[in-house]
């Protein structure tokens, strides 16, 4: 069976504190409207109009929350991204070329990197991929000492399925 050798908790930002109130601050000044409303005016256009406002509040928050990394796990072969709803993002050992310090500053910016610590960051570099994979774990040192350590565990047990780095001379790598 597999066990998690570390895991880990993400580090957000303070902007991840305003989205809630932004969307609390929402339905505050709609309810406020509604109430100088007066009752004989008050329709079946307005009650539709309420519940897919509040239909739609709940798609939006769903879909912002469900992207949202919870926690992040180091196995003895893979790192495993587990997010809010039931989605998690996995990253093979053999697909790891290195994992380093890093920040967002050339990560495509999504508003997931926009919401974690820019100080906490790691970039995992994979071989076959165009943009590294950055994330914000909340102890960044020691979650990288650990990811280093099982990531040179598992290198050394499977030395034929590694990445190996391209030699320097490599006109292809060019």
């Amino acid at each position: 069976m597999e066990y998690v050798i570390y895991e880990d908790s993400p580090k957000y930002n303070f902007w991840i504190k305003l989205v809630p109130l932004v969307i609390l601050l929402y339905i505050g000044v709609f309810v406020f409207q509604l109430s100088f409303i007066k009752r004989e005016f008050i329709g079946i256009s307005s009650i539709q109009y309420i519940l897919f406002s509040i239909f739609a509040l709940l798609i939006v928050g769903l879909t912002f929350a469900s992207r949202l990394p919870r926690r992040y796990q180091i196995f003895g072969d893979r790192l495993k991204i587990v997010r809010w709803l039931p989605d998690t993002s996995v990253i093979l050992f053999k697909d790891v070329d290195t994992a380093v310090e890093g920040s967002f500053g050339g990560v495509k910016r999504t508003y997931e990197t926009f919401l974690l610590s820019g100080k906490n960051a790691i970039t995992i570099k994979r071989r076959g991929w165009v943009d590294p994979f950055t994330f914000a774990p909340r102890n960044r040192e020691e979650f990288l000492r650990r990811l280093n350590d099982a990531l040179n565990e598992w290198k050394r047990k499977n030395p034929d399925s590694a990445v190996k780095s391209p030699p320097e001379d490599d006109p292809w790598t060019r």
